[in-house]
């Protein structure tokens, strides 16, 4: 959950664990031209349904064409076939695509970042509030959340 301050009143929070990214994977024979939503103009950017990418799609790549799916999988099929020219997605699951891939390369240019989510904890429990930090920190430096958030959308997807 995102910690904002009204929910603040009701709830203490763990440290924030995860701020996703929102990146762009293309095909490596592509990665000098399509850096930049401006290179989309007349192209077409891919994104899942209903998503904080699909939002970044149509905002910030209007001079492209928006083609939406409901599988991330499906998305970067249309990419890998050539009936997209760029997929928006959360940057660890575009590195996991990207990793697994070596025809997709990863742009560098970040098209957005969501609030820090934490965890939700009653008010007055210190003690845990303490001990999930610890784990979280664990987990953040050993690089494991990505690596759940990445299983997790692979999950979902079958």
């Amino acid at each position: 959950m995102v910690a904002d301050e009204e929910r603040k009143e009701s709830v203490d929070f763990s440290i924030p664990y995860y701020q996703a990214q929102q990146r762009m994977i293309v095909k490596v024979e592509d990665a000098e031209t399509l850096k930049t939503p401006a290179d989309f103009d007349g192209l077409k950017i891919g994104a899942q349904k209903s998503t904080i990418q699909e939002a970044i799609a149509l905002d910030k790549f209007a001079s492209a064409e928006y083609v939406g799916l409901s599988k991330i999988t499906d998305l970067v099929l249309e990419l890998k076939n050539g009936k997209v020219d760029g997929v928006i997605l959360v940057e660890p699951v575009a590195k996991a695509y990207v990793n697994q891939n070596d025809d997709l390369f990863l742009a560098e240019e970040i098209l957005g970042q969501e609030d820090g989510v934490a965890v939700a904890i009653n008010k007055g429990n210190d003690d845990l509030v303490q001990e999930i930090d610890k784990v979280l920190q664990n987990l953040m430096d050993e690089g494991m959340i990505e690596k759940f958030i990445a299983d997790a959308t692979a999950l979902a997807e079958e």
